[in-house]
């Protein structure tokens, strides 16, 4: 499991849409500190603390689930139609296999937003754990969401379609259920990440048990499948 672990985090980082990913995280990490530095006093109940992380929670939020999508929307099924699923269930358990790649993937975000803290960090002189935690759940909920994707749909280039229109309609959704009073309409916000943001602990930690339904789901379909 950790070796498929290692692998899956590490061809994470190949291309040229991780490469991408990774220098809009960096850049508008570098933009938070510039706006932190620019603005010691709170401003409209934003302190300078929130206002060093600003920029990259920002980003997050609005293209969050965007960015995994476009990195993990084929995570599994990719394997299906390259058969090489085949070698890897002749090595480990399925669980393994899917629980691996899973590992892989938040090590890979793990490190990213990791970096991105640590550049914050080190230019504000002010710790940023409680931000890093809320932004890592975000992302743990778009991974998992990624990988339910990527087992119900059968093919990689369904799975991006599909994903490319989930990571541009999600946020909108959320916002217009937020706002909206429309019962038909209200329940949707519940079932986003988006609205345990501004929730106080433990409401917040809300969003992993979506994370592990999807994870669970996942796992059942794919023991399902034939290879």
């Amino acid at each position: 499991m950790w070796a498929i672990c290692f692998r899956e985090c590490k061809d994470l980082f190949k291309g040229f849409k991780p490469v991408l990913i990774i220098s809009i995280l960096l850049g508008m990490a570098m933009v938070s500190t510039r706006l932190g530095a620019a603005f010691p006093d709170e401003i409209e109940g934003v302190t300078q603390k929130e206002m060093y992380t600003s920029g990259l929670t920002l980003t997050i939020t609005l293209f969050g689930i965007l960015f995994v999508f476009a990195l993990s929307h084929s995570v599994m099924n990719k394997e299906i139609e390259s058969k090489t699923i085949r070698f890897l269930v002749t090595k480990t358990s399925r669980d393994r296999i899917l629980l691996g790649k899973f590992m892989g993937t938040v090590l890979f975000w793990l490190i990213i937003i990791g970096t991105c803290f640590a550049f914050i960090t080190l230019t504000s002189r002010m710790i940023h754990l409680t931000n890093y935690i809320e932004i890592m759940i975000f992302l743990l909920y778009s991974i998992s969401a990624a990988f339910l994707l990527s087992n119900t749909v059968p093919k990689s280039n369904q799975s991006m379609f599909i994903g490319l229109i989930l990571a541009l309609a999600i946020p909108g959704l959320s916002l217009w259920a937020y706002f909206s009073e429309r019962w038909y309409v209200m329940w949707l916000k519940y079932v986003t990440p988006y609205y345990y943001t501004d929730l106080a602990f433990p409401l917040q930690g809300v969003p992993l048990l979506f994370a592990a339904l999807f994870i669970a789901l996942s796992l059942y379909l794919f023991k399902r499948r034939d290879f």
